[in-house]
């Protein structure tokens, strides 16, 4: 066997190895830091419809809600700190109220606060029972990293700073693969961090049900390293169950960071790269 050609051929794959660690994941995602110094709030339009939000079989329940997908677009003004997310923020709210209650359901907070925090809640009154949905994101359009790609197998590739106050709200990391919304199966009223390519995801529809998901029929789970083509990533979280009026529940996101692997052709250009200077170092060893 020729040693030559061995000790060639492992500088050649140490080499791609090397570009591949320093290469193999990039920020997609990273919220948090200073964007304003008072509260703005969404200039959002709130729709209302009726449906089976509870998921008891009955359609008897009422939600205001800003639809899924919508800008978040701020009644005021801010900046988006150089090398952050936020320029582009998609989103949605849902509170609804349960079996034929009297009491019109509200969305009461959607905003950008002056501690920098995401915040969207609501104040329930009487003794209604709501619940509260709520999802933020951002578009492959607005990633950090050009391209998309899929979930990086690493711990932490996934950190969330969130939490919630009243009734807690469950949050979730969100992920569109392929055209199909995935939630996380690791969820937590608190902070939040995975690996997002060793972890569980359900399957998930954001349009229907006015993004209320059933936790007790979840469906079944798909590995994250299966997911690829990320065209969206961010947060979702939904209060555990209804609950009774006369308590704010408020969920909020301090900050919030999503790596991807970079795009199958940026691989490409990778390893063409790498190729090109192993025939250098052939034609300098011989």
């Amino acid at each position: 066997m020729n040693t030559k050609k061995i000790l060639i051929n492992a500088s050649i794959a140490s080499l791609f190895l090397a570009a591949v660690s320093a290469h193999a994941s990039q920020l997609a995602v990273d919220f948090g830091a200073d964007y304003t110094t008072s509260n703005i709030n969404s200039a959002k339009t709130v729709l209302e419809s009726n449906g089976d939000f509870d998921f008891d079989g009955t359609s008897d329940d009422r939600v205001s809600s800003v639809a899924f997908g919508a800008v978040f677009t701020p009644a005021g003004s801010w900046t988006t700190p150089t090398g952050k997310s936020g320029a582009t923020i998609y989103h949605g709210v849902s509170v609804a109220v349960f079996n034929n209650q009297a009491i019109d359901p509200g969305v009461a907070m959607d905003r950008i606060n002056s501690a920098d925090t995401i915040q969207v809640g609501l104040t329930a009154a009487g003794t209604e029972t709501y619940s509260l949905a709520a999802a933020y994101y951002w578009e492959a359009a607005d990633f950090l990293s050009s391209g998309t790609g899929g979930l990086v197998d690493a711990a932490d590739s996934m950190v969330a700073n969130v939490f919630s106050s009243g009734p807690k709200a469950t949050a979730r990391f969100m992920v569109q693969a392929g055209g199909q919304w995935y939630l996380s199966q690791a969820s937590n009223d608190g902070p939040l961090s995975i690996n997002g390519g060793a972890a569980n995801w359900y399957a998930f529809d954001p349009t229907s049900n006015a993004m209320f998901w059933d936790e007790t029929a979840p469906g079944a789970t798909v590995i994250g390293t299966s997911l690829g083509d990320i065209t969206a990533a961010g947060i979702y979280a939904q209060t555990d169950a209804g609950y009774t009026g006369g308590s704010a529940s408020l969920f909020q996101v301090q900050s919030l960071q999503i790596s991807v692997i970079p795009e199958s052709n940026a691989y490409a250009l990778l390893l063409g790269g790498v190729s090109l200077a192993g025939v250098v170092l052939l034609r300098r060893k011989r």
